[in-house]
């Protein structure tokens, strides 16, 4: 499978998010994302830049198990500490919406037995 050139228009730092912006990464994009790591200089402003994009806690994933070299460790710690504020966050909003449901529709309804797929009673 031949390999795609970024387009000239994307910054180093913007094509590395637009890599790790996945669940999984297949080797080749491992490979790409290593290379374009050597070329991030700040890693502070990759760092907010995928908090503002909203894919933070996808890209400190990939980045802490591809460990580049040149990702300082406070850096990487930084948007660890981000990452699981943005999880916490979108845990208590989940709370509150269950409970603005319950407020309102009175109990959720139970699922029938506990494998996938059960039915509503």
């Amino acid at each position: 499978m031949p390999t795609r050139e970024p387009p000239t228009s994307l910054t180093p730092a913007l094509h590395l998010l637009l890599v790790l912006a996945r669940l999984a990464l297949t080797e080749e994009q491992k490979a790409a994302a290593l290379a374009l790591c050597a070329r991030i200089d700040e890693w502070e402003a990759l760092s907010r830049m995928a908090n503002e994009r909203f894919v933070l806690p996808l890209a400190y994933r990939h980045l802490s198990r591809l460990a580049p070299g040149n990702l300082p460790g406070p850096s990487l710690d930084a948007m660890r500490e981000t990452s699981l504020s943005v999880v916490r966050y979108n845990l208590l909003a989940a709370a509150a919406m269950r409970q603005l449901q319950e407020a309102l529709l009175g109990s959720p309804p139970l699922l029938q037995g506990s494998q996938p797929g059960g039915t509503l009673l």
